[in-house]
């Protein structure tokens, strides 16, 4: 049994949904015989391309068609064969498996040359053109540049920047859009009632809602419902196969931010895991959550269109924008998107929702700053090309200390020892602390990226003041590697997850002392000691 899509694919143009000017237009080129010899399809997946590309090619070789009407009969002969694919004279083409140029060549070149057997034209539907090697788009051009008088060219993409503009300038170019709401829920219903099934309404919104304004999607969607083989589908029912979207729940995980009530936030990670919601795509609904604010914020009329969203629902997420200023949602807009990166080393699913948490409720704080996109100050100053962006709403002083390279290095080793014994502000944690941890880092910025902690074992927390730990590297290549951005990223996140307090880096160069010898005595302790670590019996020493 063929797919839903399939059984009720459009055999008329007034069965086609949406396009309405690609339609007037190429049926008024029926009527009036003003036809091309190529036209270039290109727009969104299930659309329309090929359905408009083959009702197109049948009105051309219909045997019964009136002259003054632009609809196959798809009664004759050349329709019925057409519509089943068996058609001499309309042949379609798969770029995507036929890329070469030797098909090109046996397929469409020789193909072309012979006339139509029954129809008026030899039409070539290429769909998916732009999957074509450079050679047999080369080999396409002769022809399409001069073809023979009964031959018609439609090639159809979803990617026409991927097609030479040598090929787009020879051809009519017709630009698909996405089918509007209303006409995407008008033709599910169509469907529905040729079907024999009833579909509640709020089913038909979910169902076109998913689709985003692509028909083909929508109806295999709505086949989905329809195998669950029952002869009324209800909106319980569509939970089966529709992801629901968390309307509620993506407010009060707001609501938290807004709140700092990070405790609440937690608690619903948690109870969504338990319930076996899929928490990523809770995360992309809500960064489509906070997008919907951002409209209604702006720009009500714009969220009523993009959403669909009644009274209720609106008044309801106006309540949640008015409470946020335009600085705070950019920042946790921004925040959102950015913790998406968070996913792929993610080993516990609730792990980025929650360090989400931690950082958007934080965003603007006088305490905790953004991380997201900022330079740390340096002990050398600013440069002109590293620009230091300024926290959301209170600025953040953070005093430097001057370390020189041309201390003595028994100064530089006194001044390292009084700076890890300062006693730090309430709530900042202490050097001794991380510097217990610093093993654990290691270990958990492993799972991040292989090469990162080699340089962290050669570095030494040096200092904390604020939020700022300071961290002294020998080498200048190590320094800069630490500074990139993506490698402090994963530092800061690392420390977060070890640390339960996140804190920013600042890699600075330390002078390398001259580590004193030890005398024989020493060395022989710490030999002895290692030999009987291993049973083993100790040497003379000489």
């Amino acid at each position: 049994m063929s797919s839903l899509y399939r059984r009720h694919r459009p055999q008329k143009w007034e069965t086609i949904s949406g396009q309405s000017n690609i339609k007037s237009t190429l049926q008024q080129e029926i009527k009036d015989v003003r036809l091309v010899n190529a036209y270039l399809f290109f727009g969104p997946r299930g659309v329309g391309k090929t359905s408009i590309a083959r009702i197109f090619a049948k009105s051309l070789n219909c045997a019964m068609r009136i002259p003054t009407d632009s609809e196959p009969c798809n009664k004759c002969t050349n329709c019925e064969e057409i519509t089943s694919g068996r058609s001499l004279d309309v042949l379609e083409i798969d770029a995507a498996s036929h890329t070469g140029v030797d098909h090109v060549r046996e397929a469409i070149i020789e193909n072309a040359q012979f006339a139509p057997s029954k129809g008026a034209y030899k039409i070539f539907i290429i769909d998916e053109v732009h999957m074509l090697s450079i050679s047999a788009f080369n080999a396409l051009l002769k022809i399409i540049e001069e073809p023979p008088a009964h031959v018609i060219f439609i090639l159809a993409t979803t990617e026409p920047d991927k097609v030479p503009e040598t090929i787009i300038s020879r051809c009519q170019r017709f630009d698909f859009k996405k089918i509007p709401h209303k006409e995407v829920i008008a033709r599910l219903k169509l469907v529905a009632t040729e079907e024999n099934i009833s579909v509640e309404d709020e089913v038909y919104e979910r169902v076109a809602r998913q689709s985003e304004g692509c028909v083909r999607d929508a109806e295999s969607l709505l086949g989905q419902l329809f195998s669950i083989g029952e002869t009324a589908i209800t909106s319980e029912m569509a939970d089966l196969v529709l992801p629901r979207f968390y309307i509620d729940k993506l407010k009060i995980f707001v609501e938290g931010i807004l709140k700092k009530d990070i405790i609440t936030n937690l608690n619903l990670i948690q109870t969504l895991a338990n319930e076996g919601v899929d928490l990523l795509l809770f995360h992309e609904q809500l960064i489509e959550f906070i997008r919907l604010i951002m409209l209604v914020k702006f720009n009500p009329e714009l969220a009523r269109q993009s959403f669909h969203l009644n009274d209720a629902a609106l008044i309801s997420i106006e309540d949640v924008a008015g409470r946020m200023s335009p600085e705070q949602l950019s920042v946790i807009f921004e925040e959102t998107i950015d913790a998406k990166k968070w996913w792929k080393n993610a080993r516990i699913s609730e792990i980025p929702l929650e360090l989400l948490t931690l950082k958007t409720a934080y965003a603007g704080s006088s305490l905790i700053p953004s991380v997201s996109h900022r330079e740390i100050p340096s002990s050398q100053g600013h440069s002109k090309n590293q620009p230091v962006a300024e926290p959301s709403l209170d600025k953040i002083q953070i005093p430097t200390p001057v370390i020189t390279n041309q201390l003595p290095a028994c100064e530089t080793a006194s001044l390292l020892h009084e700076s890890s014994n300062t006693p730090q502000p309430p709530g900042i944690i202490s050097l001794d602390e991380i510097k217990k941890k610093w093993n654990d880092l290691l270990k958990r910025v492993q799972t991040y990226h292989h090469s990162l902690p080699v340089i962290l074992r050669m570095s030494e927390p040096l200092e904390v003041a604020g939020n700022v730990l300071r961290i002294g590297l020998k080498y200048t290549f190590h320094r800069d590697k630490i500074k990139e951005r993506k490698m402090s990223d994963l530092v800061e996140k690392a420390l977060l997850d070890v640390l339960g307090f996140p804190l920013l880096i600042e890699p600075m160069m330390i002078t390398v002392s001259t580590p004193v010898q030890p005398d024989k005595d020493a060395k022989s302790i710490e030999f002895d000691d290692l030999v009987q670590a291993f049973s083993g019996i100790p040497a003379p020493l000489a």
